[in-house]
């Protein structure tokens, strides 16, 4: 059997379009995952910084309650024991 130089170079450009496939794949692979690498930074991050957030707003309700308290027990008159 006798193959031809077109049917050799049909062969060549089929083979070279299957590679270019796979290449385009691959690459489209790895962009996604670096998309999805982006994402979960940004969520993570966004996370972070409302936990941190939160923290800073529980401190200042702390202190905010600490200081209610302490004030409320200034302005509050010495209580007496009505049974004396």
């Amino acid at each position: 059997m006798q193959v031809s130089s077109d049917m050799i170079w049909l062969l060549a450009i089929i083979a070279l379009l299957v590679v270019a496939l796979i290449w385009q794949v691959a690459d489209s692979a790895r962009s996604v995952r670096r998309m999805q690498i982006e994402l979960y930074d940004r969520l993570f991050g966004n996370l972070g910084e409302i936990g941190r957030q939160l923290g800073k707003i529980e401190e200042m309700l702390r202190s905010s309650a600490d200081y209610r308290a302490r004030r409320a027990d200034e302005t509050q008159p010495d209580r007496v024991d009505p049974k004396i």
